[in-house]
């Protein structure tokens, strides 16, 4: 028997996946960056959610597999200073272009 999962894709909306359809990433040391993917078999577009440690426990007892990772330590971290605009990204490629030995 196959069992239908409700997947969301921002583009077709509510789809119907199989358990084989969905990749399930769970997280070791944060429980909230755990996330699903899935490609919509609508539009082809690969979809990844964020997902609650509820959620994740009814797709593994759905039959998903599951995958872990560990979030890097760097993200645990406190960050002083203000926060990464696109103006220093914008700043910073100019600086790599300009830059002599790279």
């Amino acid at each position: 028997m196959m069992i239908g999962i409700d997947g969301t894709c921002p583009s077709c909306g509510t789809v119907q996946l199989c358990r084989d359809e969905l990749e399930l990433w769970c997280c070791t040391n944060d429980v909230f960056a755990s996330f699903y993917r899935f490609t919509c078999p609508w539009c082809r577009a690969v979809v990844q959610r964020r997902i609650s440690a509820q959620k994740v426990n009814e797709l593994i007892a759905a039959g998903v597999g599951v995958s872990t990772f560990e979030a890097s330590a760097d993200v645990f971290e406190a960050h002083e200073g203000p926060p990464f605009t696109n103006d220093d990204l914008i700043d910073f490629h100019f600086w790599l272009e300009h830059v002599e030995g790279l």
